[in-house]
């Protein structure tokens, strides 16, 4: 899911909640398939909020380690 922090853009619940699903319903194909994700965020205000939960986070609701950057070109 791509998700655009301009303008505080968010997706609509309904879509929130069938994502939200998803993840649930394919959480251990997730979980065998993936080797991590990366979340990228413009500002380093964003990247000092969200680095410390990210890990935790994310293998909580993807099963695979995660990791919070201010640009691809830390991938």
């Amino acid at each position: 899911m791509i998700q655009s922090s301009e303008k505080k853009a968010k997706p609509s619940k309904e879509v929130a909640q069938a994502y939200l699903q998803w993840c649930k319903e394919n959480r251990s194909s997730i979980a065998e398939y993936c080797i991590g994700i990366a979340m990228v965020v413009p500002t380093e205000h964003l990247l000092v909020l969200y680095k410390p939960v990210a890990a935790l986070s994310t293998r909580k609701m993807y099963g695979c380690p995660g990791n919070v950057l201010k640009n691809r070109m830390n991938l």
